[in-house]
């Protein structure tokens, strides 16, 4: 098996909630050697199915962090998610919370020592905005840009 041995390199999964929870183990049994940074929507959120990826992850001893939150409406839905620790990397969507709702979201996941990444797709603008919250808080974990555009 490969082994992730650069510090330059982060690999990281986006499942887009392809997965179910059986699924995603048999996956990390192939592939935990790599050392996965993190796993991202692989299957829709429940707080008890997170928490059982967080247990069988910890259990092989992966430092592989669970992400997710991209595809709530609502930023209240992560609450308990938070108070859980079912999830280490929240990603409410940059463009349907703006800044007001992920820095809720940010404050909310400092208080369990959690993280923010928000999500954003096919938006430069919403990028941006990534980077302008990523200098205001201390629980940043990273900014997404996908140049692809939903538009034609």
């Amino acid at each position: 098996m490969i082994r992730n041995h650069s510090a330059d390199i982060i690999i990281g999964i986006d499942a887009n909630n392809g997965y179910d929870l059986a699924g995603t183990k048999r996956l990390f049994e192939r592939i935990g050697e790599l050392d996965i940074a993190f796993a991202e929507e692989m299957f829709p959120e429940t707080v008890d199915e997170d928490l059982e990826l967080k247990a069988f992850l910890k259990d092989n001893g992966w430092k592989t962090l669970v992400a997710d939150g991209e595809t709530q409406r609502e930023i209240d839905v992560f609450k308990p998610f938070m108070q859980a620790k079912a999830i280490d990397v929240y990603q409410g969507d940059m463009n349907r919370f703006g800044f007001e709702g992920i820095l809720t979201e940010a404050g909310w996941a400092d208080e369990h020592g959690l993280m923010v990444a928000p999500h954003n797709w096919g938006s430069l603008v919403g990028f941006y905005m990534q980077l302008h919250v990523g200098r205001a808080i201390r629980n940043f974990y990273g900014a997404e840009h996908d140049p692809l555009s939903t538009r034609f």
